[in-house]
Parts: C-alpha cells; sequence; structure tokens
C-alpha cells in the first residue's frame, strides 16, 4: 500500500475482516521490520518504519496459529519437490528478527507434527507456488495454520536462507553438502541451457 493510500487501522481490518494486521517491508528479507499492530498509532508508526524511498510497504491480514515453512528444491519446468515441513516455534512474540537469530529463542520441529493430509496440503501448496512463480533452484514457503488448521500460505522466499533449509533437507536425507551440491547443478543447468 503506498503512503497515499493509508486507510485508519479499524478501516484495514474491515476490508481484511480481522482483528490484527502485519505490516512488513516492500523489499526486506529475514523479517527485518515486520510489526504486528492493533491500532491506528502502531499503524502509522509501522508504516513509516516499514515504507520504502516510494512509500510502499505490505498491509496483511494477521493469522495466528501455528507457523511452519516448506522448502522445494528443483524447478518449474523439471520435478520440483517438497522437502519435510519445519515447525517454527518463538519462545517468546512471533518469529521477527531477534528471534531468528537469537540462539535458543526458537524451537524446530523437523519434520513437524501435523496429519498426513495436512503435511501434503502443506507440500503441495509450497510446489504450487514454486511453479507458479518459476523459481529455479530451491525456494522456500511460509504457511500460517489457522485455529482450524487451514494453511495460508504467506509467501514464497525465492531466495531463503541457509538457516531451515538445510534442516528440511536433512529430514530427507540429505546433508549440506548434497544440498548445495543440488542448488549449484540446478544453477548450472539454468546458465547451460
Amino acid at each position: 500500500m503506498h503512503r497515499d493510500k493509508l486507510s485508519s487501522f479499524d478501516e484495514l481490518c474491515a476490508k481484511l475482516e480481522c482483528e490484527q494486521l502485519v505490516i512488513k517491508p516492500n523489499s526486506e528479507g529475514s523479517s527485518v521490520g515486520v510489526e504486528i499492530v492493533s491500532n491506528d498509532q502502531q499503524l502509522r508508526k509501522a508504516f513509516e518504519v516499514a515504507a520504502d524511498a516510494q512509500g510502499f510497504a505490505l498491509i496483511k491480514e494477521c493469522i495466528f496459529g501455528r507457523e511452519i515453512t516448506v522448502a522445494v528444491l528443483g524447478d518449474a519446468k523439471r520435478n520440483a519437490e517438497a522437502l519435510p515441513v519445519v515447525e517454527i516455534i518463538p519462545k517468546t512474540d512471533f518469529y521477527h528478527y531477534e528471534n531468528k537469530y537469537t540462539a535458543g529463542a526458537v524451537d524446530y520441529v523437523v519434520p513437524a507434527e501435523l496429519s498426513p493430509e495436512l503435511t501434503k496440503a502443506c507440500q503441495d501448496a509450497a510446489v504450487l507456488a514454486h511453479n507458479a512463480l518459476g523459481c529455479q533452484g530451491y525456494s522456500r514457503a511460509d504457511i500460517r495454520l489457522s485455529k482450524d488448521n487451514i494453511p495460508y500460505l504467506l509467501e514464497t522466499n525465492t531466495l531463503p536462507g541457509l538457516t531451515l533449509l538445510p534442516q528440511a533437507a536433512a529430514a530427507a536425507g540429505i546433508d549440506f553438502n548434497e544440498l548445495l551440491m543440488r542448488i549449484c547443478v540446478h544453477a548450472f543447468q539454468k546458465v547451460a541451457h
């Protein structure tokens, strides 16, 4: 949303049919600048922090529930495959920048303790997004499960860091060296063609 089009907190919540909002920068990674807001004052402050030079920031519904992520290897033109689901459990607050990079602030469960049907639904959503976006080599989809265990795809990281991806790969029996080799082979095949 652009600064000039920013509505009030109540108007945005009414449009999105939610109680809280997530504000995040348009082009940052690692949850830098992400805030959960619940009133107009917080909205305005978080927007100013998150807005880029052109005055844009992302605003979306805050979905409460379990946070999971699904890495995908391969590319849209070859057989992309989802790795085991990782559940992210912050010990405080939500999975923001400080929690991501503070030792012991987050527990990871790999593979996530989900029903086979829910695991497949999350993996299918990650592969579908990977393919729809034309991702090459690897990606990682961030998903939030609602209180009713309905998966909501939050975003697909097209160049995720090597923190969660190796954990998912290890759960699939792929060691770190093999993971890097697969990523490099995909990149080489892309350049060679």
